[in-house]
C-alpha cells in the first residue's frame, strides 16, 4: 500500500468535500476574494471579514448537523433563516457610521463565533448517550485545524522566501501587496480547505472506540495536574491568610481561580477517555471525582473576591461576566460530582449558551451596564442641574467644579466609561469637545487625568503633519526643581509617520520638551485643552497635543507621564 497519495485520490477527496460543504467552501472562497480587493485597493473594511467567516462556520455547522437529521424540510428552513439573519446583520453592521463601533458590537458578534464553533464540534452528537463519539470527533477536528493551518504557514513562509529570493537575485521588484495575497492564499484559504476535506465523516464521524491515549494521559498526571494543585495551594494559602487577618480578598483573586477552574475543566476533559476505560488507575479516578468539590471553597473565595469589587467601584460589563462565570463555575462543580464526570460536553455547550445570551444583542449585559450608568448620570443632572444640556467645555468645567468631590468623581467616572465603552452616549449632557479629566492626590503623589471625546484630531493652521507615539508609555522622569517635565524625543525616530517618546538619558541624540506643571494646572482649573510649543534645535516649530494624558507627579522629585501626544511639525 502506498503511503504517498495519488493525483487521482486528492482530487476526489476535493471534490466530495466539495460536494459535502458546497456553502463552507463558498465562504471560505468569498472570503479570500474580500481580502485580496482590499489589499488591492488599500482599503480595509471588517465586516466582509466577518461575515464569510462566521457564514463559513454557520454553514460548517448546519452541514454537520443535516448530517444526523433526516427531516430536509425543516434542515432547509433552518438554513435559510439562519443565513439570512446573519446577512441582515452584515448588512446593518455595512451601513453603521465607524463612529459607533463600540465593545458592544464586537462582544456580541465575538459569542455568535463561539456559538457556532461549538455547534460544530458537538451539535451532531446531542442524541447520543455518552461523550465518546463527540470527544473523538472533536480531538480529530482540532488536530486537523492545527495540521492544516501549519501547512497553511510552511506553505506560506516558504513561498514569500522564495519570492524575496528572486527580489534579491535578480534586483526584480515584487510589491508588497503581492506577499500579503500569498498570505491569504496559502495562509487563509488552502487551510480553511484542508480543513474542510478532513473533517471526519461516516464511521469515522461516529466512532465509538475509547481512544485512550497514554501520551495525553501521562502529560495530564505528571504535567497539568501538578499544575492545578499548585494554583489550589496557593489559593489555599491565600484563604487561610484573609481568615487569620479577617480581612476581604482581593479582587486579583477571580483571575487566580478563573484560572484553576479551567485548569480542572481540561484535566476531565483529557482524562475522559481512560475514565470511561479500564485503564484508569485510582489516582486519576481521584482527582476527577474530588478536584470539583476541593475548587468549591475557591469559587467562594471567587464570589465574595467580585462581590468586593462591586460594592467598591460599582457594576461594569467586565464585572458582570466575572459574575456569570463565577456562577457558572459553581455549576460546572457540583455537576462534575453529581454525574460522577460521565457526561461532559455539557459543559462547553452551557458556556455557548450563557456567552450568548448574556451578549447578544439587543439586550445583554453591555445594554445593561449602559442604561445603569446613563440612569446614574441622569440622577446626578436632575439633582444638580446645569443651565442647560448639553454643556460646553467652560460650562461643563464650572458645574462639575461646582460639585462635591465624590460626585465630581462618579461624573468623571461614568462619562469615561460611556465614552470609552459606548459611542455617542454623552452627547446629551456634553459636547464633543469637552476634556474628561480631573486631578487626584493623596500623601505624596498628585495625578492629572485628561480624556477626550472627539474621535478625530484636525491639524492646526500652519502645521503640515501628524505624528504620535503608543500610549501608556512612562515617557519622561526629571527633578523637582523646575516643577516641570521634560519629554525627550529621539532624532533618530522622526520620520514621515511617527515620532517615538521615551524614557531617555541627556545625550546629543535627545530633545526635550518642556510641560511647566503650574501651567498645567491652570489650563486644567479653566478646562483648557493642553497644548504646548517648543523651538527645535533646526529652529522648527512643534506643537504637542495631548490627546489623552495621565501625569503622576511624585512629590518625593519625580514625574512620570503615560500619555497619547499627537506632535505637529511645520
Amino acid at each position: 500500500m502506498s503511503l504517498i497519495p495519488s493525483f487521482s485520490s486528492l482530487r476526489e477527496s476535493m471534490v466530495n468535500m466539495s460536494r459535502r460543504f458546497p456553502a463552507a467552501c463558498c465562504f471560505a472562497i468569498a472570503l479570500s476574494i474580500a481580502l485580496i480587493i482590499m489589499v488591492i485597493v488599500e482599503e480595509y473594511r471588517g465586516v466582509p471579514i466577518y461575515y464569510c467567516t462566521a457564514a463559513f462556520l454557520l454553514s460548517l455547522m448546519l452541514a454537520l448537523w443535516n448530517e444526523e437529521y433526516h427531516n430536509k424540510r425543516t434542515v432547509w428552513t433552518v438554513t435559510a433563516i439562519a443565513h439570512i439573519l446573519l446577512l441582515i446583520d452584515a448588512i446593518y453592521l455595512w451601513n453603521l457610521d465607524l463612529a459607533r463601533f463600540s465593545a458592544v458590537l464586537y462582544i456580541a458578534r465575538a459569542a455568535v463565533y463561539v456559538a457556532f464553533s461549538l455547534g460544530i464540534l458537538f451539535l451532531s452528537f446531542y442524541k447520543e448517550k455518552n461523550d465518546i463519539k463527540s470527544w473523538n470527533f472533536t480531538f480529530r477536528m482540532i488536530v486537523a485545524l492545527v495540521l492544516s493551518f501549519i501547512i497553511g504557514g510552511v506553505m506560506t513562509g516558504g513561498i514569500e522566501g522564495l519570492l524575496s529570493g528572486i527580489q534579491s537575485l535578480f534586483n526584480i521588484k515584487i510589491d508588497s501587496k503581492v506577499y500579503l495575497i500569498v498570505s491569504i492564499l496559502f495562509g487563509q484559504l488552502l487551510p480553511m480547505l484542508l480543513f474542510l476535506s478532513r473533517v471526519p465523516s461516516g464511521e469515522r464521524k461516529h466512532d465509538d472506540t475509547i481512544i485512550a491515549s497514554r501520551f495525553l494521559t501521562g502529560t495530564t498526571r505528571y504535567l497539568f495536574i501538578p499544575l492545578v494543585t499548585c494554583y489550589m495551594l496557593v489559593l489555599y494559602g491565600y484563604l487561610a491568610r484573609i481568615l487569620f487577618s479577617w480581612e476581604l480578598p482581593k479582587g486579583t483573586i477571580s483571575w487566580l481561580v478563573t484560572a484553576m477552574m479551567f485548569g480542572i475543566i481540561a484535566v476531565e476533559f483529557l482524562l475522559y477517555p481512560s475514565m470511561r476505560s479500564q485503564e484508569s488507575k485510582t489516582f486519576e479516578r481521584w482527582v476527577v471525582r474530588w478536584f470539583p468539590i476541593l475548587a468549591l471553597p475557591l469559587v467562594i473565595l471567587m464570589t465574595v473576591g467580585i462581590a468586593r469589587r462591586v460594592g467598591d467601584y460599582g457594576i461594569t460589563v467586565n464585572r458582570l461576566y466575572v459574575l456569570t462565570l463565577n456562577l457558572w463555575f459553581y455549576a460546572v462543580c457540583i455537576g462534575l460530582f453529581i454525574l460522577k464526570a460521565r457526561r461532559i460536553h455539557w459543559i462547553p455547550l452551557s458556556f455557548g449558551a450563557i456567552l450568548l445570551l448574556t451578549s447578544a444583542q439587543p439586550m445583554n449585559y453591555c445594554e445593561i451596564v449602559k442604561l445603569h450608568f446613563k440612569q446614574k448620570m441622569a440622577e446626578t443632572i436632575a439633582q444638580y442641574q446645569p443651565e442647560h444640556l448639553p454643556m460646553n467645555r467652560d460650562e461643563f468645567s464650572t458645574w462639575v467644579n461646582s460639585l462635591p468631590e465624590d460626585v465630581s468623581d462618579q461624573v468623571y467616572d461614568q462619562l469615561n466609561y460611556l465614552n470609552d465603552f459606548y459611542k455617542g452616549q454623552t452627547a446629551q449632557w456634553i459636547s464633543d469637545d469637552v476634556p474628561l479629566w480631573r486631578s487626584s492626590r493623596n500623601n505624596n503623589t498628585e495625578t492629572f487625568f485628561y480624556e477626550t471625546t472627539a474621535n478625530h484630531i484636525t491639524i492646526p493652521e500652519g502645521y503640515h503633519r501628524l505624528v504620535t507615539n503608543g500610549e501608556y508609555d512612562i515617557l519622561s522622569s526629571t527633578d523637582n526643581q523646575n516643577d516641570s517635565i521634560l519629554i525627550a524625543a529621539s532624532k533618530t525616530s522622526l520620520n514621515d509617520s511617527i515620532l517615538h517618546l521615551h524614557t531617555t538619558g541627556i545625550n546629543n541624540e535627545d530633545l526635550f520638551f518642556e510641560v511647566n506643571l503650574e501651567e498645567f494646572r491652570r489650563k486644567k482649573a479653566q478646562g483648557i485643552r493642553p497644548i504646548y510649543y517648543t523651538e527645535k534645535e533646526r529652529g522648527d516649530s512643534v506643537l504637542l497635543y495631548f490627546e489623552r494624558l495621565r501625569i503622576s507627579h511624585d512629590y518625593d522629585g519625580t514625574c512620570y507621564v503615560d500619555s497619547r501626544v499627537n506632535v505637529f511639525f511645520k
